[in-house]
């Protein structure tokens, strides 16, 4: 599904979305970042991340030393276009477009990054994890992500930036391993929290 065709499908169900615009130079890139659907300024900016919570996100990197120019260094996707002013909406959003139209938007996002982390190497940041497990709104995104990587190891989870969750996670870790580096803490709690949520699904897919 070509993203004419999705705009015509979704225009037709009466939901709003919209589709990032950054350009982005891949030999730059440090981390696929993954957050749940755009908001009220992704929708004003055509783009992701750039609201309340992406601002918490670009100083959570900064002052962590993970990125020196986020805007440059993480390439940013959506589990889904669809935009809602809270993520639990999307449950009213998926009546309208019917679930399977839903979950192909999904499973289409997950590709996508998983193919861009393929092809460049790059760990994947997915920032939210409540709706991720099975019967959540992202699962069928979660599902499509882990059979798509080659390299599941990369695949990294973690609380959302929005409330401080973000931080207050780093936080707790931190204490528990005060000897590990930036980069080594940000994988131990992505890779803690992959197991936590995506066993079950690891076991059953084939390597």
């Amino acid at each position: 599904m070509n993203q004419q065709q999705l705009t015509e499908q979704l225009k037709r169900a009466g939901v709003d979305f919209c589709f990032i615009q950054r350009q982005y130079d891949n030999q730059l890139l440090k981390f696929i970042v993954i957050g749940d659907n755009p908001g009220k300024e992704e929708m004003k900016q055509r783009d992701f991340f750039v609201g309340p919570s992406g601002k918490a996100l670009r100083r959570f990197f900064s002052e962590n030393g993970l990125s020196s120019d986020f805007n440059k260094e993480c390439r940013v996707f959506s589990k889904t276009c669809i935009h809602t002013a809270r993520t639990h909406e999307l449950s009213i959003a998926r009546k309208k477009t019917g679930r399977q139209l839903f979950e192909a938007i999904l499973e289409n996002n997950a590709s996508e990054a998983a193919a861009l982390a393929n092809m460049l190497k790059l760990p994947v940041l997915v920032l939210g994890k409540s709706q991720l497990s099975k019967g959540g709104l992202f699962e069928a995104f979660w599902h499509k992500l882990q059979h798509d990587l080659h390299d599941r190891k990369q695949l990294l989870v973690f609380n959302h930036p929005s409330r401080n969750m973000l931080a207050v996670e780093w936080k707790k870790y931190r204490e528990q391993f005060p000897k590990l580096n930036e980069r080594d803490l940000l994988e131990k709690i992505g890779a803690d929290n992959a197991e936590r949520i995506g066993a079950s699904y690891i076991k059953k897919i084939p390597v």
